[in-house]
């Protein structure tokens, strides 16, 4: 897949459970411009790919992007083996046009409702993939906290307004953190 200069990253899946050592067992979509390229996947920064992938997941965790799943959780590996997270793609607000819909298509912290996900859950999980507790937190309270300032900012279509409304009663009702 093309990044815009000479370089080209092969895109892979993480599969399974959303961790680090999920690395380990990649699915390789499209040519591997080397075949033994997934065996020298690197990243120069775990702690950075740790915290880019909870920022994506506290993301769509809050947006209630109930087809998160974690094909839709993306690796670039570049001709060197060095891995880095894809942006977020395929992410839409799912559970809060349709209440039906809250799974988050992976576990996290031993649950899959978008609902029952709290600040403490997203940090318990991603302290499971090695990083600090205290770095953990405010990660992911300034993740949501900037999610949170941003969606007031975003046109919706007269058609989605229920979302803004039923996110705010989502974060009341979770205690999701609003502002420093």
């Amino acid at each position: 897949m093309p990044t815009g200069g000479a370089n080209t990253v092969t895109l892979l899946v993480i599969s399974g459970k959303l961790s680090i050592p999920a690395l380990g067992s990649l699915i390789i979509r499209g040519r591997v411009p080397h075949p033994r390229l997934a065996e020298r996947a690197r990243t120069p920064d775990p702690d950075g790919f740790r915290l880019a992938l909870l920022q994506a997941v506290t993301f769509n965790v809050v947006i209630g992007n109930a087809d998160a799943h974690s094909k839709n959780y993306s690796v670039m590996i570049d001709r060197d083996g060095s891995v880095s997270l894809a942006p977020i793609y395929d992410a839409a607000p799912v559970m809060y046009l349709d209440p039906a819909f809250k799974g988050t298509g992976h576990v996290i912290n031993g649950k899959t409702g978008i609902d029952t996900i709290d600040v403490e859950d997203l940090i318990a999980e991603v302290t499971s993939w090695g990083m600090g507790e205290r770095r953990a937190a405010a990660a992911v309270r300034s993740c949501m906290e900037r999610v949170y300032s941003s969606v007031g900012r975003v046109a919706l279509a007269s058609e989605t307004e229920q979302v803004r409304s039923n996110l705010e009663r989502l974060w009341i009702r979770r205690s999701w953190p609003t502002a420093s």
